[in-house]
């Protein structure tokens, strides 16, 4: 068994909630599913519909009848499942009575959609106003949390506005009861947020805001945003050398990279590099700072100067780039080919090429812990990540993760390895064992993920909610014999195993560690308290 410390109130509120008695695990019921039939729809040209659609008594009678998804067809995938056509640059009612039983709770509405929605239960706006969004949909992107308190016995009433920009729409959703909390709030940045990259010595947060054009500057202590730094055209890839204290932004349209000093937050110099570059990494011992250009090649900074001093050719559609300090060996992604060029450092020279599964073409897909020499690349068409063994550069392990993997971390100290999934979720994996021990759920369409491994956080930009997740990954204790003594000591937990290739966006996936063998929490994703939900029954 694993020890976690759990202290004063906070320590009695978690065991209360947890019922260590043994209580059974609550399963989700689904109340509306997607693709459901019976809805009732209507077609408003853009600002004219009515304020008072989410209302129980707005007269939908002239409504028409029709089936989910709604949507103009495209190339998204979830375009397929389209059953009724929802006009682009335009806007749409739906509204779908449904029941429940006496003393239900926990009730979530999942949306789907492209692009922005507003969600009304009851007559009661649960979305908070409209939601704006981009990108494809995918399943359960959106998860709205309606408190017990609107919830009756016998017939409710859903009612939810969509609003199309342009180029494709959609619209489909789902009900569940028992569902479990909604993922706890997040930190607000710009639009689009792409890359993260940790300062672990200053505890700051910095996150690339794509459409923004700026670097949002996160205090890791009170996980607010301190300061917001414009850079160039569509900021990508961000790296941090903790020794010098400088953050390094690859500008993907403006062909250069951003040097922002960490003391001041202002950019001090601009570095020209080569076309689109993406990913950047730093090597803090030799102060090279390495970025992964479209043109096929990787640019070698010298952090001292701020010069491109090698230009190193590698495989076709370089995009992520990570480095391993301890071995000066720098590893970059070639999404086109499927493989990864291995760079020594000393010389600047590629010394292998790895091939794996289907690569990313995002620019923060791959990571390394010094500690065992492991590379981690996320496949984002092969759903799964490929472990690389850095002594002999073959890879030694495929795990599945979840679906259309983006980006990925490494906690060195815990050995854990954090995956950022399409289908809103970030998998855990065990370094030691390569498994899948936990799934958290974040915000929608998570691209960049980084650690702070003196705090254990880990840090999520979710790409189309601009915001950032913040999940904390408790260490594991020296395993101990002692029972749980009274509140304000220890508890013994032990981490359960999960189901290592379910897809995200199938159902929400549900992490926990389970306590005595019998009912489970969900990793903390924190919004400065601890947040529990009940393991899912398999």
């Amino acid at each position: 068994m694993k020890a976690i410390r759990l202290v004063g109130l906070t320590g009695l509120l978690l065991l209360l909630l947890l019922g260590l008695g043994g209580a059974e695990a609550q399963v989700p019921t689904e109340v509306i599913p997607y693709q459901a039939t019976g809805y009732r729809f209507k077609v408003y040209s853009p600002g004219t519909t009515p304020g008072d659609y989410g209302s129980e008594t707005f007269d939908d009678s002239a409504f028409s009848v029709g089936d989910a998804a709604f949507g103009s067809g495209g190339g998204c995938p979830l375009q397929s499942t389209v059953a009724t056509t929802w006009p682009v640059n335009t806007e749409l009612v739906v509204r779908k009575t449904f029941d429940l039983p006496t003393g239900a709770t926990n009730l979530a509405v999942m949306v789907s959609i492209d692009n922005d929605v507003e969600v009304f239960l009851n007559g009661v706006n649960i979305s908070g106003g409209l939601v704006a969004h981009g990108w494809c949909p995918t399943l359960d992107q959106l998860w709205f949390a309606a408190p017990d308190s609107l919830l009756r016995a016998g017939n409710n009433l859903l009612a939810v506005r969509a609003v199309d920009r342009g180029d494709e729409s959609f619209l489909d959703l789902r009900v569940l009861l028992d569902a479990g909390p909604a993922p706890p709030p997040t930190v607000p940045v710009g639009v689009g947020p792409y890359g993260v990259a940790v300062n672990p010595a200053a505890n700051r947060v910095y996150v690339t805001n794509y459409y923004s054009r700026n670097v949002s500057v996160i205090d890791g202590s009170t996980n607010t945003v301190v300061a917001t730094v414009p850079v160039g055209s569509y900021p990508s890839g961000v790296a941090v050398n903790p020794g010098t204290n400088r953050v390094y932004v690859a500008n993907a349209d403006s062909n250069s990279v951003s040097v922002i000093d960490g003391d001041s937050n202002t950019v001090v110099t601009t570095v020209p590099v080569g076309s689109g570059p993406r990913g950047v990494a730093v090597n803090p011992g030799t102060n090279r700072i390495y970025v992964a250009n479209g043109g096929n090649n990787v640019s070698v900074i010298d952090g001292t100067t701020n010069t491109v001093t090698a230009t190193v050719p590698v495989g076709s559609g370089p995009s992520g780039v990570a480095v391993n300090p301890t071995t000066n060996r720098v590893y970059a992604c070639n999404w086109l080919i499927n493989n990864v060029s291995v760079i020594e450092g000393d010389s600047n020279t590629v010394v292998a090429t790895v091939p794996v599964s289907h690569l990313e073409p995002y620019g923060v897909g791959v990571a390394v812990n010094p500690g065992t020499n492991r590379i981690y690349v996320a496949n984002l068409y092969g759903s799964n990540v490929s472990v690389i063994d850095g002594d002999s550069n073959t890879v030694v392990a495929t795990v599945p993760v979840g679906s259309g993997p983006l980006g990925v971390a490494v906690n060195p100290g815990t050995n854990r390895i954090y995956v950022a999934n399409g289908g809103n979720n970030v998998s855990v994996i065990d370094g030691t064992t390569n498994t899948v021990v936990a799934t958290v759920r974040v915000g929608s369409y998570p691209f960049g993920v980084a650690v702070n491994p003196g705090t254990n956080r880990i840090y999520v930009a979710n790409h189309s909610d601009g915001s950032v997740s913040v999940i904390y990954d408790p260490p594991s204790p020296t395993p101990t014999p002692t029972p749980p003594p009274a509140v304000g000591g220890t508890v013994d937990l032990e981490r359960g195993p999960s189901a290592a290739s379910a897809d995200a966006g199938d159902s929400p996936a549900l992490p926990y560690v389970a306590i005595a063998g019998a009912a489970a929490a969900a990793f903390a994703v924190l919004g400065g308290a601890w947040y529990v939900r009940r393991r899912r029954a398999r």
